[in-house]
């Protein structure tokens, strides 16, 4: 019982730290297509790099 439990929360963090480092790289995406269009992505927000 105690080893299914630990697995899943290592499953768990391991899915929380792939979750970041999606995040991340969609975040790079994004300053990157800003860069070359100029102006902020989505509508509405802010430029992510001034």
């Amino acid at each position: 019982m105690f080893v299914q439990l630990q697995a899943r929360g290592e499953q768990r963090a391991e899915q929380r730290l792939l979750t970041q480092q999606n995040l991340q790289r969609l975040m790079q995406i994004l300053r990157m297509a800003q860069r070359v269009t100029g102006r902020a992505v989505v509508a509405g927000k802010q430029p992510l790099a001034e």
